[in-house]
């Protein structure tokens, strides 16, 4: 093999650090969020850019509609909804790692 050996600039890597969880919490439930900007179409492809912040909603929306979901369930059968167990409610560790100061964008073709 022949050529130039390999720059040896250092690659950008994904940072060890995450934003507080109760920061991006206050900032996602501060105000209606407007979701459009972060969805667009471009030529025949469709993009999703999915930040901290988005994240965290789209997560919450989830879970809101899962309990609103358990909760029907509970309803329909006479039955009074458990409470969610603490582990599940308190998994700091994995919620963390889902808000690292990084960006996603997805890229779908559009369906014809």
């Amino acid at each position: 093999m022949t050529g130039a050996p390999p720059s040896a600039e250092l690659l950008p890597v994904e940072p060890a650090e995450t934003f507080p969880f109760e920061t991006v919490g206050q900032l996602a439930t501060g105000e209606k969020l407007d979701t459009r900007p972060y969805q667009f179409s471009a030529g025949d492809f469709e993009i999703v850019i999915f930040t901290p912040l988005i994240n965290f909603r789209l997560n919450q929306e989830e879970a809101r509609a899962a309990e609103k979901e358990r909760q029907k369930r509970a309803r329909k059968s006479g039955t009074e909804a458990a409470p969610m167990p603490v582990a599940e409610v308190k998994d700091w560790e994995k919620k963390q790692e889902k808000y690292k100061p990084l960006i996603h964008i997805r890229v779908n073709p559009k369906l014809r």
